[in-house]
């Protein structure tokens, strides 16, 4: 899980200082705020070799309370996140654990009804929304060329939006890009 690479990062990005642990459902890599003992970001790879991430840092509710702002998703953080994570546990499929495509993949976000969806500067109207139901995406990835991983991503950020019966600005962060494997920036 640790020895690289690649090894198994905790999803969110970027990420900061990350803990390996073995436990009785397989291993688990983190990032925790070990003060308060509390969980931020982790993968859990089960004995099945199921991948499963999970983050509170990208849509919690006193990060945004503490700077001021909504309730919402901040999308570059999240599609940023996706994007590179995505792309990391894939890797790590294939080439650490031999366990090469099909994938199924499951993506999405938990009691967020009522958030807004959180738009950079260059629009009007920079809160989006708000979200009326979990977000909730899932499809089947055959192939690990970019351009199949970007179409898969681009069906993620575009279920962000749909929960909150909002269109995805076409081309927004510069994804998808000309060159497939690009980062949202």
């Amino acid at each position: 899980l640790r020895m690289g690479p690649p090894h198994l990062d905790p999803f969110y990005y970027p990420c900061g200082h990350i803990s390996f642990e073995p436990n009785e459902f397989g291993a688990i890599a983190f990032e925790a705020r070990h003060q308060d003992q509390l969980i931020l970001s982790a993968a859990q790879l089960y004995l099945n070799r199921e991948i499963w991430g999970f983050n509170t840092i990208s849509l919690s509710p006193e990060l945004a309370k503490s700077r001021g702002r909504p309730l919402g998703i901040p999308t570059l953080t999240v599609e940023q996140t996706y994007a590179v994570m995505l792309r990391q546990y894939l890797s790590f499929m294939n080439g650490k654990l031999g366990a090469p495509p099909p994938y199924r993949i499951e993506a999405g976000a938990s009691g967020i009804t009522g958030y807004f969806i959180l738009m950079p500067n260059n629009f009007s109207d920079d809160a989006w929304g708000p979200i009326l139901q979990d977000v909730s995406w899932s499809g089947i990835l055959t192939s690990l060329d970019a351009t199949a991983v970007d179409a898969t991503l681009l069906k993620i950020f575009d279920a962000f939006f749909d929960a909150a019966a909002c269109k995805r600005p076409e081309g927004l962060y510069g994804f998808p890009g000309a060159t497939p494997g690009a980062v949202p920036r």
